[in-house]
Order: C-alpha cells, then sequence, then structure tokens
C-alpha cells in the first residue's frame, strides 16, 4: 500500500480519519487513500516531493462529498437507497466557478442529479432512478450550450444504468476505471461520450488492421470515401440521413456506398458486415 511507504518517508503523517484538521495539509494518493501532515513538520523540498506522490485536497470540501463518494470509496452503505442509478462523469479544461449554474442546467435533462465534485474542474453527476433511455443528444445540446456560455471545454462521459445491488460498487468502480483510461485520449470536439462508445475506443489499441485487404485500405485512404462511410454507419445505414448530415446529394452518397462494397466485397448495408469497417475507420483515425 502507497501509505504504508509513504510512513515510512513521513513519519508524521496522519491517516484520513474524523474529526479532519484545516491545520493539516491533506494529500489523496491514486489509490484513493488521504492522508495529511502538519506543514510545519516538513521542509519545502519534502512538500514538493509529496506533491509528486499524491495530489494536494482541500479537506473542507471533502467533508461535504457526499454519500455516493461515501459509498464508492469509503465502502459505507447508505441509508436511502434507490432501485436503480446512472454516473455521469464530466471534466473542464479550468475550475468551474459557476457551479451552481451548471447545476441548473444539468438538473433540466436529469432525473434529481446530485453533483459530486471530486475537483474544481471534475467531478461525478449521480442520477438516481434514471430514466430508461439515456437523451445522449439532448445532453450534447446542453454541453455545446454550457461550452459556449462559460467559456469551457466540458466532457461528459454517461455511464451505465446500474440497478442496485450487492456488487453495484465494484461495478461502477470499474466503470469510473474505465473512463479515467479514455478521458485523456478522446478526440477533440466529441462533448459526449457513452459507454458504449468507451469500450470501443478502449478496445482499439488491441485491433489489428492487418487483416483487411490492400482494397480496403486503398479505398479508405481516400477522405470522402472514409467520411461516407464512416457518417452512413454512425447514421444508422440510413442513406437520406447521411446525405443530410454531409449536405450532399442522395445519389452522391450511394455513389460512394456502391463503390466501397463493389471494390471491397464488404456489403456495409448490413450491421454485421459494416461494423469491422467502422472499427478500423475509428482504428485508423487514433492512431494517424
Amino acid at each position: 500500500m502507497m501509505l504504508e511507504k509513504l510512513k515510512q518517508l513521513f513519519p508524521h503523517l496522519i491517516e484520513a480519519n474524523e474529526p479532519y484538521s484545516d491545520e493539516l495539509l491533506w494529500f489523496e494518493t491514486d489509490e484513493k487513500e488521504m492522508f495529511g501532515i502538519q506543514p510545519t513538520l516538513i521542509s519545502e523540498r519534502e512538500l514538493e516531493l509529496l506533491k509528486l506522490i499524491a495530489t494536494p485536497i482541500k479537506m473542507t470540501e471533502r467533508k461535504n462529498i457526499g454519500k455516493w463518494y461515501a459509498y464508492i470509496y469509503e465502502n459505507k452503505e447508505m441509508t436511502s437507497v434507490p432501485k436503480a442509478v446512472r454516473f455521469f462523469y464530466f471534466f473542464s479544461n479550468r475550475p468551474i466557478e459557476e457551479r451552481e449554474l451548471l447545476t441548473n442546467t444539468m438538473e433540466g435533462v436529469m432525473n434529481e442529479p446530485a453533483f459530486v465534485w471530486l475537483s474544481d474542474q471534475h467531478g461525478w453527476i449521480v442520477e438516481e432512478e434514471p430514466n430508461a433511455s439515456a437523451e445522449t443528444e439532448e445532453i450534447k445540446q446542453i454541453i455545446q450550450t454550457i461550452t459556449a456560455d462559460f467559456f469551457i471545454d466540458l466532457s461528459v462521459f454517461v455511464g451505465q444504468m446500474h440497478q442496485m445491488g450487492t456488487d453495484t460498487r465494484d461495478s461502477i468502480l470499474r466503470e469510473i476505471q474505465l473512463v479515467e483510461a479514455i478521458q485523456p485520449i478522446i478526440p477533440k470536439g466529441q462533448e459526449v461520450m457513452t459507454f458504449s462508445e468507451m469500450f470501443v475506443a478502449f478496445h482499439l489499441d488491441s485491433l489489428s488492421t492487418n487483416f483487411f485487404s490492400n482494397n480496403v485500405k486503398e479505398l479508405l485512404t481516400e477522405t470522402e470515401i472514409r467520411t461516407t462511410i464512416k457518417t452512413f454507419i454512425e447514421q444508422n445505414l440510413n442513406v437520406s440521413q447521411t446525405a443530410k448530415k454531409l449536405f450532399m446529394h442522395r445519389n452522391s452518397v450511394q455513389y460512394r456506398i456502391d463503390k466501397f462494397i463493389e471494390g471491397t466485397g464488404i456489403d456495409i448495408r448490413q450491421f454485421k458486415e459494416a461494423i469491422a469497417v467502422y472499427l478500423y475507420i475509428l482504428h485508423k483515425e487514433r492512431i494517424d
């Protein structure tokens, strides 16, 4: 455990147990272990070393972090347990000063959301008893409005619906790990990412494109073909919607789809055929 090793280097280290003293400097390890230390008992150099090893935190904010943080990281049970829950994970490129405005805005699209601020730039929005279908497009519009009005770049990851039970905590922890792995590498401009999109992105690194023929590779080097095919798949294999999305004539879209099918033998009008090509395009975009 990191905390045990730190105690050997800093014997005056104090583990986080209530009541928290505001006179101490508080830190949190990557393993979510919190500890404090009296600033007069360490040198400036030791303080800088601690900042490299652990993240400084304001313990006064942690006191009121809420039941969901305590449930996930402190293994505490809740007195009132909802039947289902969904976590939304948000990240900002700068400290969010307009917390109340952000809260009020998100309340318009979620069922009684509870904000858990892990820092001044990121945290969770926990929706108890969520609706069965996540209104992803509506959330995207809200995030775009917030980005414009607050002058921040905000990314939101939409978690799964979880039925509360004995393994819910572990399921959410795995979801958090997935978000933490994906967040640093998401493409710019993708403000909202669903769990399914995160899952695909996480596994793209292990994808090998060597299995695809040169016909596929050569056709997808053409920007117009690649963009059309990708949009076609994202628009649920609907030619009309693709044409509308790309501001193209329907016949032009159909021509490019037919060209790809005739040149590769892969009928992307069929979902099972299209998914392999879509993963190939995503992988190439990521490594390029």
